[in-house]
């Protein structure tokens, strides 16, 4: 199959979860397939090459023009683009509802079928946001098969959409070859107040001899973070694009986040052993399993963090058995297994049209 993936970004021309899922997924669907990515141009990035066996178109947004319509110049370049696209690809896979519409237009005018990757927070936009919401709408109901990551979003979906095709397919990733053997508190993520950064400092703030906190990633709440962090054993990183150095030296994971689809810095700490005490959002609770590999609080409760963090802390006995449960628990997110459930769900989509 030739197949089109459309992101806003790829890693490493940005850091961040859906950045790098595109990355690793295109990578491996080029093993067997003819991929191309259409994605935004970054400064100090090529507008074309080819990675890792994938081609990557990047195309200027609204940012390098003088009118700024963001919408309109993306909506543009992706249709002017496909025409000249030969041969024209089986499916298009886009990993953001933004993309919705003008998948929805291409489907009309070339007849490609096409599959949208919802995310957690692109779901809630769809849902409750007024006229962002009808364009993301617009995208579902002319979309072939939805890619959701929990069974979570899948109820949600259904309940307004009765009538789609779903596949509930999690995210997946590359495994590592080491795991950690540090000791330090890690979270990884942009830092915007929806990933609830604030909470784990609060939560560390009254743990005598607290271990250091790392908090990797950069955003528009780092100042009032680190002003919160004052005189705490917390080191902030900034945007890290070698993110294995973070989790090799962690040995607790922490998601704070008050909504979320499925994280990829939490699966990927994981795969390095990590035990993992997060929030109850979006399909968190389909991966970490309760007393097992971590422990879940409810989302803003600094009180419950501290509580777990402690119990971790004290047990070394309970760390090592989560590690090896994370380890074992892992393996069902690997390439090799997710990779065939979305080659399965494009083949079923290309046969129905």
């Amino acid at each position: 199959m030739k197949i089109l993936i459309l992101t806003n970004y790829i890693y490493p021309d940005e850091f961040g979860g859906i950045e790098k899922l595109a990355a690793e997924l295109s990578t491996e669907l080029a093993r067997d397939h003819e991929v191309v990515v259409y994605t935004s141009y970054v400064e100090g990035h090529p507008q074309r090459e080819t990675r890792d066996g994938v081609l990557v178109k990047r195309f200027k947004s609204a940012d390098n023009y003088r009118l700024k319509v963001p919408f309109a110049i993306r909506t543009v370049n992706i249709l002017r683009e496909l025409k000249r696209e030969s041969p024209k690809p089986d499916v298009i896979l886009s990993m953001s509802l933004q993309y919705g519409f003008v998948c929805h237009l291409a489907g009309k005018v070339f007849g490609i079928p096409f599959m949208l990757y919802i995310l957690g927070s692109d779901w809630y936009i769809a849902r409750d946001k007024r006229f962002q919401g009808r364009l993301y709408r617009f995208g579902i109901r002319g979309c072939g098969t939805l890619i959701t990551q929990s069974h979570v979003i899948e109820q949600d979906i259904l309940k307004r959409f009765p009538e789609a095709t779903i596949e509930v397919i999690p995210n997946g990733l590359t495994l590592p070859e080491k795991r950690s053997k540090g000791d330090k508190i890690v979270c990884l993520g942009r830092l915007v107040e929806v990933k609830g950064v604030r909470y784990l400092i609060e939560a560390v703030k009254d743990i005598p001899d607290c271990p250091e906190v790392i908090i990797a990633g950069a955003g528009p709440e780092e100042e009032t973070l680190k002003e919160m962090a004052a005189g705490l054993n917390i080191r902030f990183t900034g945007r890290v694009l070698n993110i294995e150095n973070v989790f090799m030296e962690g040995g607790i994971f922490i998601l704070p986040s008050l909504s979320e689809g499925l994280p990829q810095a939490m699966l990927e700490a994981m795969s390095y052993g990590l035990p993992v005490i997060a929030t109850t959002v979006g399909g968190v609770p389909d991966v970490v399993e309760h007393g097992r590999t971590g422990f879940l609080v409810e989302p803003g409760n600094a009180g419950e963090i501290r509580k777990y963090l402690e119990r971790l802390l004290s047990d070394e006995v309970m760390r090592k058995t989560m590690s090896e449960n994370c380890l074992t628990e892992i393996q069902n997110y690997a390439w090799p297994v997710l990779l065939k459930r979305m080659e399965g769900a494009m083949e079923r989509l290309v046969t129905r049209k």
